[in-house]
């Protein structure tokens, strides 16, 4: 689930929803809830389900939960589908290492037990791949040393003794060394919870994979139903949503008290789908559909494209009930979508970020036709030939919106999605 899709990175608090994090909690206190001790090792826990160490585990304190920590940085750190960022780059695998990312499955889930796990993770892989240029190897000749210091596998997939799964997030292991580099489960955990919502595994463990892929916790985003309502308020790792809040993404916790969240087999949602395939490439089996055909996306990527902000939630309803207004008639909704591109192209806010489009200057029309290509395209173009085209409708007809159409309609354009 990324490019803009709140892709990011996952990991399925699948212990049970904690109690919010008070922003006074001491060291020591956050120390100690956190701990948590697996074969003989001591690691930490931070957001339920994400894998740290304790180097890891103070730095998190540090940025998020210090009392010093400024009430600023939290609340822009708090921007969390959704994938991490490290240095304000996407902590996503890069084109070698996504092609060949080596899992064994430990011999201590027991003979019963182990060929339930393997099935299962290979169902969560393959979901992934199904939707991104990603490709998980299952190496058997390394079940018997599945730990997290084999060099030879890149995710240890183990049996827990706590509640719950975890994992690490990203190629980055952000916050996390040594022991903590690890996918587990506690299956008797999880079968042992009856009827509730989330007991599906193969549904955790997709949630899991999706946090080693680099995704970040749907329902913990600001702009979620469930902001603040479930599990932890301490998401607050840099990262950039990819996609408008998606309530149906395996992401997303299924606990009842997260409003309206993922569903009890927790699978890839259409969002999760579009979001992967954008960070990582199209997947064995790619979405068909544009997500920018879907009004939801189409207003909040408006936004990040010409604002280079999330949206606010009055501005966002306004435009997305403007096409919704619309109930699918296609020249309708063509006629509105240009107007809402232009609506936010040329309003205050993106004068004030760019004076040259000061509609008395004399190089209005040429600033506003670069400002197309930067913003819609991303790109720089030759004002020579490229640029002409546009300039000859505008100095014959002074036609905006055929111009604003011919962007966000251009194959260039929607091509950035797919």
């Amino acid at each position: 689930m990324k490019k803009f899709l709140s892709l990011m990175v996952f990991a399925l608090a699948c212990g049970g929803a904690e109690e919010a994090v008070s922003r006074h909690e001491t060291w020591a206190q956050f120390e100690e809830r956190s701990r948590h001790v697996e074969d003989g090792h001591v690691l930490y826990r931070v957001e339920d389900d994400i894998a740290v160490s304790h180097e890891g585990l103070r730095a998190y304190y540090d940025h998020n939960i210090a009392p010093n920590a400024s009430s600023e940085t939290l609340s822009k750190a708090a921007q969390p589908l959704v994938v991490n960022t490290v240095s304000g780059k996407d902590d996503i695998w890069d084109s070698s290492a996504r092609s060949n990312l080596r899992y064994c499955v430990s011999n201590e889930f027991g003979t019963l037990l182990k060929p339930r796990v393997v099935s299962e993770m290979r169902a969560a892989t393959a979901a992934w791949e199904g939707a991104a240029n990603v490709r998980f190897v299952y190496e058997p000749t390394q079940d018997a040393n599945c730990v997290s210091t084999n060099p030879l596998v890149v995710i240890p997939v183990r049996p827990s003794i706590g509640n719950g799964a975890y994992a690490f997030i990203g190629p980055s292991q952000t916050y996390c060394s040594g022991s903590c580099r690890v996918l587990a489960i506690n299956y008797s955990w999880y079968d042992n919870q009856g009827a509730e919502s989330y007991k599906s595994t193969t549904g955790v463990l997709t949630h899991e994979v999706g946090h080693i892929l680099g995704f970040r916790h749907e329902h913990a985003r600001p702009d979620s139903d469930s902001y603040g309502a479930c599990a932890t308020n301490d998401d607050t790792l840099p990262s950039q949503r990819l996609t408008p809040y998606d309530r149906t993404s395996v992401m997303h916790y299924p606990y009842p008290q997260c409003p309206n969240g993922a569903h009890a087999d927790m699978a890839l949602s259409l969002k999760d789908r579009q979001a992967a395939a954008i960070l990582y490439g199209p997947g064995t089996s790619p979405v068909g559909s544009n997500p920018m055909d879907d009004s939801e996306w189409f207003v909040w990527q408006l936004y990040r494209d010409v604002l280079h902000r999330y949206p606010d939630a009055g501005g966002f309803a306004v435009h997305l009930n403007g096409l919704q207004n619309c109930s699918g008639n296609q020249t309708c909704l063509d006629s509105v979508r240009v107007a809402t591109a232009r609506s936010l192209f040329e309003s205050s806010e993106h004068r004030q970020q760019h004076p040259e489009l000061d509609p008395n200057s004399p190089n209005y029309k040429a600033a506003y036709i670069n400002n197309c290509y930067t913003h819609f395209l991303r790109r720089s173009h030759d004002p020579g030939q490229e640029g002409s085209n546009w300039m000859d409708i505008l100095n014959t007809t002074g036609d905006y919106n055929t111009v604003i159409r011919g962007f966000i309609t251009s194959a260039e354009y929607r091509s950035r999605f797919m």
